[in-house]
């Protein structure tokens, strides 16, 4: 007569090997559920802003760096830069910082990485007083930039994501502006240019009523890679 010994299972030897990648799945699935849970909290904070201000003379040429926000340039009625700065955020407030040096007015921002990221609120708004004939150069990952009716020699923009709008009261020397993805739209006043524009005729449309010559010492250079892209008449 034989005896059958019961199978003996390694409690070490855990689930069958078949078993391990639902398991490992199941564990992801959790994890990234409760990422997203601590994100909504994290965004459910309540926003917060507050304003400040500053005044510069003898600014002859403008840099704003941002990472998110709204950019708006209007005309200086005094021959002063006037900043006024909103910032907004959920959990950390981004830092703000201006340097002047010379005739060089730097602004920019700093977001915590989680602002960064876009876990968390981070923006900065600005509206700034921009004096005639001064060079702006602007960028943002994530904005707008609102120009409106100024007498600037020149502008410099770059933008990843959002929508730029520049209008002009005396021809530019020099337009740079360059786009990821968004809308882009430059209005300027009749003269001679030499006009280079770019969009993608699958995503996007380009309409540019400005005539080109090449030989012009104006320059307006536009380019997006995702969106609508015009330059008008005034």
């Amino acid at each position: 007569m034989s005896t059958l010994s019961p199978t003996r299972t390694d409690p070490q030897d855990g689930p069958p090997r078949g078993r391990r990648w639902p398991l490992l799945v199941g564990l992801l699935v959790v994890l990234l559920a409760a990422l997203a849970a601590a994100a909504a909290v994290l965004h459910s904070v309540s926003e917060r802003e507050d304003r400040i201000g500053f005044t510069a003379t003898g600014v002859q040429k403008l840099v704003v760096a941002i990472h998110a926000g709204r950019v708006e340039l209007v005309p200086s009625p005094d021959g002063r830069v006037q900043v006024t700065t909103t910032r907004h955020w959920s959990v950390w407030a981004p830092a703000v910082r201006h340097r002047q040096v010379g005739d060089i007015l730097a602004l920019s921002d700093d977001c915590p990485p989680l602002g960064s990221l876009g876990i968390t609120r981070c923006a900065v708004d600005q509206r700034i007083t921009v004096p005639t004939g001064t060079r702006v150069r602007f960028t943002a990952s994530t904005g707008d930039l609102v120009a409106t009716d100024l007498a600037i020699s020149s502008l410099d923009a770059h933008l990843s994501r959002g929508s730029m709008r520049a209008s002009f009261t005396r021809p530019p020397d020099r337009v740079l502006a360059q786009l990821d993805a968004g809308s882009l739209r430059l209005v300027v006043p009749a003269a001679s240019y030499a006009v280079d524009a770019t969009a993608p005729s699958h995503a996007g449309r380009l309409t540019v009523q400005v005539p080109n010559d090449p030989a012009a010492p104006r320059q307006l250079s536009a380019h997006i890679s995702r969106g609508d892209l015009q330059i008008l008449r005034r």
